[in-house]
């Protein structure tokens, strides 16, 4: 063991929607779930920012900012 030396290296997850953005927004049929997920690498620069748009999407009301990122995008047609 002491010959194997340090082998550099991380893992972690990476969340993904299938369309690649973010998914922020209140989740159809489930009344008072908001969710903020899915922003894969992305998500600790945004972080403050997101942060900042769901406390006033929950306590305000809708936020045209978040609309591209609504969950209600994956709805079957």
């Amino acid at each position: 063991m002491a010959e194997l030396g340090i082998r550099p290296g991380y893992a972690g997850l990476y969340d993904m929607s299938p369309d690649d953005l973010p998914v922020i927004g209140a989740m159809p049929g489930v009344e008072g779930l908001v969710v903020s997920a899915g922003s894969s690498g992305h998500g600790f620069k945004t972080g403050p920012a997101v942060g900042e748009a769901v406390a006033r999407l929950v306590t305000e009301g809708a936020q045209p900012i978040l609309a591209p990122f609504s969950p209600s995008r994956f709805k079957a047609a």
